[in-house]
């Protein structure tokens, strides 16, 4: 029974281990989900790194395998609260990170749609407008939203002022 368990926890430690890829390119060195390793074919698997990854895992699993109930309890326990922190703390820099992004996208499309205004490209100026108004409310800036609605709004269309029945 010993030995069982001793396995099952140097497997679950192995396989938890290994559910992330140490991750090689661009000067960088960062950790990959693997399910998500073809999605960046200029960075490479650190092999090197993995396989010391799994045998610490090893390591700890058949250590955690060898403790008492009570104190496996107790690890479990912190391990769960940090986890669920450091799911917290990822998430929301993720969320502050595409709030970042989608502000650098609704300048762009503003001063892109000046540029489009300026040469006589109305359609395509108010679109990008638009684009600008729906990146501002995707980074939680309403005054931005607001701003290049009515500056969308105030843009005359050359066919809006045409008849079309004459």
């Amino acid at each position: 029974m010993k030995m069982q368990r001793t396995l099952i926890f140097v497997a679950a430690f192995v396989l938890a281990a290994t559910t992330f890829t140490p991750r090689t390119g661009s000067g960088k060195h960062y950790y990959q989900f693997v399910f998500f390793v073809g999605e960046n074919a200029s960075a490479h698997v650190d092999y090197q790194q993995w396989v010391i990854n799994a045998c610490v895992a090893a390591l700890v699993g058949f250590l955690m395998a060898q403790v008492s109930r009570r104190v496996l309890r107790s690890v479990a326990v912190v391990g769960c609260v940090a986890a669920t922190a450091t799911a917290i703390i990822l998430t929301w820099n993720a969320r502050e990170a595409r709030r970042v992004e989608a502000r650098k996208r609704a300048q762009s499309d503003e001063i892109y749609a000046q540029g489009l205004l300026r040469a006589g490209m109305v359609r395509e100026g108010k679109e990008h407008l638009r684009n600008a108004a729906a990146n501002w409310r995707a980074a939680g800036d309403t005054e931005g939203e607001k701003r290049s609605l009515e500056y969308e709004r105030s843009v005359k269309d050359v066919f809006d002022t045409l008849d079309v029945n004459r």
